[in-house]
């Protein structure tokens, strides 16, 4: 009984990147929310980062710290932690503006201003046409797909959060069994007396 009951409040961690933030969730086994949970952010290293704690919705969120591998820590008090860790190759090295404002600054024009040409239309009428850098196209796909993926993310975080496993549910039925046991004893007792 013990090994079940400590069991029960483990704690599922998962984190993923959008732009340039790492948010975070947690929870208990039960899908109840880790409120005011401790998060350490360590380096491959074993140095943290930065740390905080989470919302009443168990979530906790922060910006980039460093483009390496991170080992995310949550600690629900009483012994209780998860952890969770992103690859380097998961987190952007830019977020959209960033990558907006030097591929603007390599091309040397000024933040406000965009390429345009002149090209024709069907009809022999000349149209501007705004030119995109190969690098700006992709900031703006990675950005419209991370918005996309986000309820993926969330509901593979979901699914991550394991259910009962087939010793919880031998053990269920063996209490079962056990409780059934005692109350055809005290019924037989009765019948004696």
């Amino acid at each position: 009984m013990l090994v079940d009951s400590a069991l029960a409040h483990r704690v599922n961690v998962f984190a993923w990147v959008e732009g340039d933030m790492i948010h975070v969730e947690g929870k208990f086994s039960g899908g109840k929310k880790v409120k005011a949970g401790k998060i350490a952010v360590m380096d491959p290293q074993g140095i943290e980062l930065l740390s905080g704690r989470t919302d009443d919705q168990g979530k906790f969120s922060f910006k980039i710290p460093k483009r390496t591998d991170l080992r995310i820590v949550l600690i629900a008090g009483q012994g209780h932690q998860g952890e969770w860790t992103l690859r380097a190759d998961e987190i952007k090295e830019l977020p959209l503006e960033t990558a907006r404002k030097s591929s603007l600054e390599e091309a040397g024009q000024p933040e406000g201003e965009k390429a345009t040409s002149i090209t024709s239309t069907d009809d022999g009428t000349a149209a501007p046409e705004t030119a995109i850098r190969p690098e700006e196209l992709e900031a703006i796909i990675e950005t419209v797909l991370d918005k996309k993926l986000k309820p993926i993310t969330r509901m593979l975080a979901d699914l991550r959060q394991q259910g009962p496993t087939a010793r919880d549910i031998i053990a269920g039925i063996g209490y079962i069994f056990g409780l059934v046991g005692v109350a055809a004893y005290v019924h037989s007792r009765k019948k004696k007396e």
